[in-house]
C-alpha cells in the first residue's frame, strides 16, 4: 500500500523517473495518481482508495455495456445496473484497494473499448485507441492489447489507427531522450525477465 503513491511523491518533488529513481515500468501509473498526493494531504490514502473504487466501478460498467452491445442490447437499464454492481462488488472484494498499475491499465483499456464500441461521434475511434494504447505505459504486459483491438475490430486497414497506438510510446521515448534517462529506462525495464510467466501465464491462474 502506497507503492505507487511513493513514486507519485517523487515525481511531485521534481525527480525524473528512471534517472533519479528506479522504476521497472513506464511511469504513467504514478503520474495518474499525483493529484491525490498533491491535494490529498492527510487524507491521501482515503482519496486514493476512493479513486480505485471509482476505477473498478467504471471498469464494471464499461464491460456490462460492451457485453450488452455485443449481444444486441438484451439488457434493460435495471439489469445492467444489477450486473455492474455485482461485478464491482466482486472486484473490490478480490483485489486490495490501493493505487496499482494493473488497475490503471485495465481502467484505460476498458474505457477505451467502451468508447470504441458505444460512441459514434467524430474522433471517438482515435480517442478510444489512444486510451487503450496508453495502458502499456502503466504496465508492459498491456503492449499487445492495442494492436489486438485493431485486428479484432476490423480497423487493421486504417493506417491512422496504427499510428495512433504508437503515439504514447513515441511521447514516452521523446521524454526519456529530453531528460537524458533513456539508457537507464531501458536497463530498468529490461530487468523484468519473467515476461511470459508474469505477463501471460499469470492470467491463466
Amino acid at each position: 500500500d502506497g507503492f505507487t503513491l511513493a513514486y507519485s511523491r517523487r515525481i511531485l518533488e521534481g525527480q525524473v523517473p528512471h534517472r533519479d529513481f528506479i522504476i521497472i515500468r513506464p511511469f504513467l501509473s504514478p503520474l495518474i495518481h499525483t493529484p491525490f498526493v498533491l491535494f490529498g494531504g492527510e487524507y491521501t490514502y482515503w482519496v486514493s482508495r476512493f479513486f480505485v473504487w471509482f476505477q473498478f466501478a467504471c471498469i464494471s460498467w464499461a464491460w456490462v455495456c460492451i457485453v450488452d452491445r455485443a449481444f444486441g442490447n438484451p439488457f434493460d437499464n435495471a439489469t445492467k445496473l444489477f450486473v455492474a454492481l455485482a461485478s464491482f462488488a466482486a472486484s473490490v472484494h478480490y483485489f486490495v484497494l490501493t493505487a496499482w498499475h494493473t488497475v490503471d491499465g485495465l481502467f484505460l483499456v476498458s474505457i477505451g473499448l467502451w468508447v470504441l464500441l458505444t460512441q459514434q461521434h467524430k474522433g471517438a475511434r482515435i480517442f478510444g485507441y489512444l486510451l487503450i494504447a496508453s495502458a502499456y505505459l502503466c504496465k508492459q504486459s498491456f503492449l499487445f492489447i492495442a494492436p489486438l483491438a485493431i485486428l479484432l475490430l476490423g480497423d487493421w486497414r486504417e493506417k491512422k489507427y496504427w499510428l495512433t497506438i504508437t503515439l504514447p510510446a513515441a511521447g514516452y521515448c521523446a521524454y526519456l531522450l529530453a531528460t537524458g534517462s533513456l539508457s537507464e529506462a531501458v536497463l530498468q525495464m529490461a530487468s523484468q525477465t519473467g515476461f511470459v510467466s508474469t505477463g501471460v501465464l499469470s492470467y491463466l491462474n
